[in-house]
């Protein structure tokens, strides 16, 4: 199985933002209550530490 691990862009927000809801739905993931829109977590992340790990599709994120 190959994956690929790249910078996480715009484009991969609609995935990367369904996980983060699924994350923050087990009450262990994060202390956000809410998912936060693509410019307000575009503005409090650091953009040189975020990155989505593909396999058809986004599968996992990190950011840092």
């Amino acid at each position: 199985m190959q994956y690929t691990i790249k910078a996480m862009a715009t484009d991969d927000w609609e995935r990367v933002s369904h996980i983060y809801q699924q994350g923050i739905e087990t009450n262990l993931a994060t202390f956000q209550t809410v998912c936060p829109a693509w410019n307000e977590f575009d503005n409090s992340h650091d953009k040189d530490c975020r990155y989505v790990i593909l396999r058809e599709g986004c599968q996992q994120w990190r950011s840092f």
